[in-house]
């Protein structure tokens, strides 16, 4: 089984070899002007924050309670948000985020909530790992929208070498990117998603705000919950399906609501 940073390493490699070509055939220099530079860097910094905390946060505090922090993120991305895009932070948007969370943790069942949990420092050190990777996803949903105008495959390919560089340190004392008893059909599978994930996630950025966008993004807690049941076979429960209707019916009413704010503009 691969190391969390050496898959980190082959998904950064994936996303700037991918988006190499497009960069070389659209652009004659593959470095962003010099006034947008550091957003660059900060957001390859945080996307490397967010893979070591939460490494260390699902190592520490059991899975269910990890994802609940993970999920916090659209909270972080509403707020950051109408601070540094001004974007409105209204009375529905927090009560959709209330109700999201909610179905959130019907999903994951996070144990501290479910059974009696000994918590010792180890435990909240897990937390503040979860919870900083959650922040540090919601500042880079920020740097992808102020990036908005830049082409996807600047974007990609500066990401990809920059969080490259910043990961490959971790691997000092183990000089083998990949090792013989992987299956390299996943390694490639891995490698295509990881691309696919960025893509869409800087695509779906540059025309709808931040905060949407990352509350869309925790329907991955739905998917986990599906291709559980379907891979790894565990039983259907009750609770986690309320609770994944619940977070699917946040989303589509989000959704539909994003649509009809979008009509009220263009038609005022």
């Amino acid at each position: 089984m691969l190391d969390p940073f050496k898959i980190s390493c082959i998904g950064f490699l994936a996303i700037m070899c991918l988006s190499l070509p497009f960069a070389l055939i659209r652009f004659r220099r593959l470095l962003p002007p010099k006034g947008y530079r550091y957003l660059f860097v900060f957001r390859s910094i945080c996307g490397t924050i967010f893979l070591i905390c939460t490494f260390h946060s699902v190592q520490l505090i059991p899975l269910g309670d990890a994802s609940v922090l993970f999920s916090t993120a659209p909270v972080f991305t509403y707020l950051l948000g109408s601070i540094f895009l001004k974007e409105p932070l209204t009375i529905h948007s927090a009560i959709m985020l209330f109700i999201l969370m909610c179905g959130i943790v019907l999903v994951t069942q996070p144990v501290i909530l479910t059974s009696k949990v000994h918590l010792s420092s180890e435990y909240f050190l897990g937390i503040s790992f979860g919870l900083l990777a959650s922040f540090s996803e919601a500042i880079g949903n920020i740097i992808l929208r102020k990036l908005k105008n830049f082409h996807f495959s600047i974007i990609m390919f500066n990401y990809g070498f920059l969080s490259f560089l910043q990961v490959l340190p971790f691997l000092i004392y183990q000089p083998y990117l990949i090792v013989n008893e992987i299956n390299y059909y996943l390694i490639v599978i891995l490698a295509l998603f990881t691309a696919l994930e960025q893509l869409l996630v800087i695509l779906a950025l540059s025309l709808e705000k931040a905060g949407h966008v990352a509350l869309i993004q925790a329907s991955d807690i739905i998917y986990g919950y599906i291709f559980q049941v379907i891979f790894f076979e565990e039983a259907i429960q009750i609770i986690p399906m309320i609770g994944a209707g619940i977070v699917a019916g946040v989303i589509v009413h989000m959704a539909h609501y994003g649509r009809k704010e979008v009509h009220r503009r263009i038609t005022v």
